[in-house]
């Protein structure tokens, strides 16, 4: 039915299908394995940036600017909002509300 040069023909030709689907998936792969390594790399970058702008801005922060948001961050994750050294009378005569 089928001669042995024949067979050998159809043998390579589904030997390079395979071998083509093979390396298209590969790629495939490939390429998100290289979206996913930018996007964290992106995500990284903007962290860097943020932490960055964070330090600048606490490094830019008088004394007393500094206390009332150091208060105002240990009340807002205390239970109670009651913080040892910042009494609301205290940070609200920081601030200047009276």
């Amino acid at each position: 039915m089928f001669g042995i040069p024949k067979l050998y023909l159809i043998g390579a030709a589904v030997a390079a299908a395979v071998a083509a689907a093979v390396f298209i998936r590969w790629d495939a792969i490939q390429d998100e394995r290289l979206r996913v390594a930018a996007e964290a790399a992106q995500a990284r970058i903007e962290t860097l940036q943020d932490a960055t702008e964070r330090r600048d801005a606490i490094e830019n922060l008088g004394d007393d600017d500094l206390r009332r948001a150091l208060c105002e961050r240990l009340r807002a994750n205390s239970p109670t909002g009651d913080v040892q050294g910042c009494s609301p009378s205290t940070a609200a005569d920081e601030t200047g509300d009276d």
